[in-house]
């Protein structure tokens, strides 16, 4: 599996996986998708010349925040690469906290936590009143 910056097609693949994985009350993923773009905050996996999954993130000061994350198949090992190329570039521009939040609804806890997130909040009705998670991990 490769991850690397997508080109304008391959952004487009990154889209409807967003658009098929993330797509809940309330948010459209693929709205910010071009902004990402543009500002290099966008990685995709490929496996056998498919885009197979997208991570999007921001950074602000010392900080990760992981926007979005989605894979289109389960079991691929795809959302684990994608998340050790991150916490690498976390590593190589010298910051020191990778987070994110996610819907209760997805059972992340399992996940984040097998990729060293030690930081867990659940917060209540807190998006369109349903249950989230914020994972963080200090990056050593």
């Amino acid at each position: 599996m490769k991850i690397k910056v997508p080109n304008k097609r391959e952004l487009q693949a990154a889209k409807r996986i967003m658009a098929s994985k993330l797509d809940v009350i309330g948010y459209t993923p693929s709205k910010n998708l071009d902004k990402k773009f543009l500002k290099n905050r966008v990685y995709i996996a490929k496996a056998d010349n498919e885009v197979v999954g997208v991570i999007t993130f921001f950074i602000e000061s010392s900080n990760m925040e992981i926007t979005e994350i989605a894979a289109k198949y389960e079991g691929w090992g795809i959302g684990t690469a994608l998340i050790d190329y991150v916490i690498n570039k976390c590593k190589e521009e010298s910051i020191s906290k990778l987070w994110c939040w996610s819907l209760k609804q997805y059972n992340a806890e399992g996940f984040y936590a097998k990729m060293g997130f030690e930081e867990r909040i659940l917060l209540q009705k807190h998006w369109f009143n349903q249950d989230c998670w914020i994972f963080a991990k200090v990056i050593k």
